[in-house]
């Protein structure tokens, strides 16, 4: 997301840096150029950026938000999912949020949409695309919210939605 749009998400982003100036150390992860920030003024106010990159991530990108993680010595971590499996969490091996959060360091979440991969497919798929596309899927979101602190939902009905698909997991789904 990029924190200069005037979405919720980046209205929230925004004012927990400004509210945490001089308080925490605040490093963002965002799909805005670190120029985009400092003409904004925003990259004064954080300890520190690394740009993601736009659509889905490369499976190598883990390796390097790990390596600038530890490099900057993060003690917590927090990534807004724009649905159930961003971030590449349908992935066993490649998602970044897993990877980090067996690192052991504190690693939590927010599903701003959570869906299924029947409310989701794009274009269209028949069904039997869409089940497929679930036993893909679903191991490595399962793998994801197994290795999180927790996962918020924004709404009663996202966190039903998750509960209902991932019944093993309601003690990490806020």
């Amino acid at each position: 997301m990029p924190l200069l749009q005037q979405g919720g998400v980046e209205v929230l982003v925004r004012t927990l840096i400004d509210e945490s100036a001089g308080r925490d150390e605040i490093f963002l992860l965002s799909t805005d150029s670190s120029e985009d920030l400092e003409k904004s003024g925003w990259l004064s106010r954080l300890a520190g950026h690394l740009q993601v990159p736009s659509g889905v991530l490369p499976a190598s990108w883990s390796t390097e938000l790990l390596s600038w993680i530890a490099k900057h010595q993060i003690e917590l971590c927090h990534f807004h999912m724009s649905g159930t499996y961003g971030w590449r969490a349908w992935s066993w091996r490649a998602c970044p949020i897993t990877r980090l959060a067996h690192t052991g360091l504190p690693v939590v979440t927010t599903n701003h949409q959570a869906v299924t991969f029947f409310d989701s497919s794009r274009p269209p798929s028949p069904l039997w695309r869409k089940w497929a596309g679930t036993l893909r899927y679903w191991p490595g979101k399962a793998r994801q919210l197994s290795a999180v602190r927790w996962e918020a939902s924004v709404s009663l009905h996202d966190q039903q939605v998750t509960r209902r698909w991932f019944p093993g997991f309601q003690d990490k789904t806020i």
